[in-house]
């Protein structure tokens, strides 16, 4: 397990390596929300919102262990509060929002691409107005940027083709691609740069996520059904060892116990 040392040390080293981090946050991650994100890319240069956010994450990671750590290791040179860690982004949230207009904030672009890296619950109050108090509204404008961002990829993976293409017809047909992605890029930019709010909006936004859950629940629910009849049936047709039949009967009872969780919750 990775000591808040390792962790600063790799925070302030300005050469560090993406999979370097990738290593120290797997080992204190409290769930995989963020690992297929930060698996799309292999190793992006430090100002892309993949290492951003994988800084971010560690510094939040330092900071928690900085509390459990003993009196003299967090006194030791590479303490987190005593180091001074390399600025990874241009802006700062705290700096920028401190006494603005809301309505100026929501032309800073730079401004509002850094809210759109965190989660809603990490925004400071003075953020949330900015996106009228709404997660919902918050939440479809990151899913926008997240897709600019794999746009931004593809762009790039277009135009390296084009570099290699070996007849005319090929790099025609790419070039059609590519602009298909710049005009989808485009669109995506243009929604986030709305600030036309609308209380019906809003509202849609929420039922959209609610319906979302919705189906994302009943789906569950069926596969749990078909987990728990496919491996009652395995138990009682197949043999196994005991050890290997008790490991069987606790996924089931756990599995009932999600089922039951998730049928009260509909109710």
């Amino acid at each position: 397990m990775a000591t808040i040392i390792e962790i600063t040390k790799w925070i302030n080293n300005p050469k560090r390596k993406y999979q370097d981090g990738i290593k120290l946050y797997n080992q204190h991650k409290i769930d995989g929300r963020y690992d297929r994100f930060f698996s799309e890319v292999p190793d992006p240069l430090q100002d892309d919102i993949h290492f951003r956010l994988l800084v971010k994450k560690l510094m939040n990671i330092a900071r928690k262990l900085s509390n459990k750590v003993p009196a003299k290791e967090k006194h030791a040179k590479t303490d987190l509060k005593k180091a001074k860690p390399i600025t990874v982004t241009p802006i700062n949230l705290d700096k920028v929002s401190a006494g603005a207009d809301v309505g100026k904030l929501r032309s800073n672009r730079l401004y509002i691409n850094k809210c759109l890296t965190l989660d809603y619950g990490d925004l400071s109050q003075k953020d949330k107005e900015v996106f009228f108090e709404n997660e919902g509204y918050f939440q479809a404008k990151k899913d926008n940027y997240f897709v600019i961002s794999d746009m931004e990829r593809q762009k790039k993976s277009i135009q390296a083709k084009m570099k290699n293409a070996g007849t005319d017809k090929e790099r025609k047909e790419l070039l059609l691609s590519l602009e298909k992605v710049e005009e989808y890029v485009k669109q995506r930019w243009a929604v986030i740069d709305d600030w036309d709010y609308k209380v019906k909006d809003a509202d849609d936004i929420k039922t959209q996520m609610a319906v979302k859950e919705a189906l994302k629940s009943a789906r569950r629910i069926e596969n749990l059904k078909i987990y728990i009849s496919r491996a009652e049936k395995d138990l009682k047709t197949k043999t196994y060892k005991e050890k290997s039949r008790k490991n069987k009967e606790k996924k089931i009872e756990y599995w009932k116990k999600e089922l039951e969780k998730l049928e009260n919750a509909k109710k």
